[in-house]
């Protein structure tokens, strides 16, 4: 039995104020799987899989911009310590050796550990909040813009 895969989820907030329920999208389940035949499901990536943290990070945002375009594709190591807002376009696309890949067209993602949102672990059209000297409790919040 086939079937169409529903559109990516809309959580755009249209109102005045902000909403205050929360949406489970079955974010264990990424759309791509480790049983793809690629190293980085959702790509055609044959290379190997980098060893070292950053160098993964980077790999996986390069492959899966070439594979999604005009989208903004970022990679955290924690989903557990992400949140969203106001968020169109969202897509948990694959997991890889524990970093999970999203992506999304437009919204606001903050993590509060190190979630491997630094520099090379995302690719876009964005803005980032910079940490200051004096608020050691930075979040890393990151906006996307529609490409």
């Amino acid at each position: 039995m086939d079937f169409d895969r529903p559109r990516p989820a809309d959580l755009k907030n249209t109102r005045d104020q902000p909403g205050t329920g929360k949406v489970d999208f079955n974010d264990a389940d990424p759309k791509y799987l480790e049983t793809d035949e690629s190293e980085f499901p959702g790509t055609d990536y044959d290379g190997e899989v980098p060893k070292v943290r950053a160098e993964l990070t980077h790999v996986l945002v390069d492959e899966h911009s070439r594979s999604f375009p005009g989208k903004n594709i970022f990679v955290a190591k924690s989903f557990n310590e992400l949140t969203f807002a106001q968020v169109s376009g969202l897509e948990h696309l694959a997991v890889v050796d524990g970093h999970d890949v999203w992506a999304v067209d437009d919204g606001t993602s903050s993590t509060e550990g190190d979630g491997g949102c630094t520099k090379p672990g995302r690719q876009g059209d964005f803005e980032a909040d910079e940490a200051d000297e004096a608020d050691e409790a930075d979040d890393k919040t990151v906006t996307f813009k529609k490409q």
